[in-house]
């Protein structure tokens, strides 16, 4: 367990601000508002903006079958991304303003070197980007501020079928034509929107190496 003089770091009103894990216990949440995490995006096609490439780690099971209840560190490549515009919605009652400027996330683990990296590689070459070198640092230092068209997909999630995932199609998407002008989203049919549903927001494990920043 961390010690309560350990230093952290955390933004108030978007400075950055330094203290100890003792000083933060001590802060009265009163005025703090309840946040319930990001928004999962609908089904669609959107043109978005990365803000974050990071290579960073989390705590998962070793192996649930061979070594039950073990956990290990394991690198993940953490990706985010803003809406830009919004191109096509699978739900027409749904409009597509309310989701510009919206964020979404994504993350996956590096269990077999070659393949998990060749999936970011896959990813980059359908988004259009070109990286200045193939060091992983300079692929996702370079990601940062690229632009690109994607489909977002539904797919459930094995251990709940209650639940379910908004993930890339990586297959679907396409590079940002120069030039291009983004199409302006068009008004929804008048009806009453799907009540918003909404996943945990990613949270940061200790040991991150931040090879991007926001765009």
């Amino acid at each position: 367990m961390a010690e309560a003089n350990q230093e952290v770091t955390f933004n108030v009103d978007k400075d950055e601000v330094a203290g100890t894990l003792e000083q933060l216990m001590a802060v009265d949440a009163t005025e703090i508002e309840e946040n319930y995490g990001p928004e999962k995006l609908p089904e669609g096609t959107y043109h978005f903006r990365v803000k974050q490439a990071e290579l960073d780690t989390r705590e998962m099971a070793k192996d649930k079958k061979k070594h039950p209840g073990v956990m290990v560190d394991r690198a993940v490549f953490a990706l985010a991304y803003e809406v830009i515009n919004v191109h096509t919605l699978k739900d027409a009652t749904l409009d597509p303003a309310d989701y510009i400027g919206s964020e979404h996330y994504e993350s996956f683990a590096i269990f077999d070197l070659e393949r998990d990296v060749g999936r970011l590689k896959g990813l980059m070459k359908m988004a259009g980007y070109v990286p200045p070198s193939n060091m992983i640092k300079d692929m996702l230092m370079g990601f940062v501020g690229h632009e690109f068209v994607a489909v977002i997909k539904y797919r459930k999630d094995k251990s709940d079928p209650t639940n379910f995932y908004a993930n890339i199609d990586v297959k679907a998407c396409s590079p940002l034509a120069t030039g291009q002008a983004a199409p302006q989203p068009q008004p929804a049919a008048p009806a009453q929107a799907a009540p918003a549903q909404t996943e945990a927001a990613p949270t940061a494990a200790a040991g991150k190496f931040a090879f991007g920043g926001a765009a």
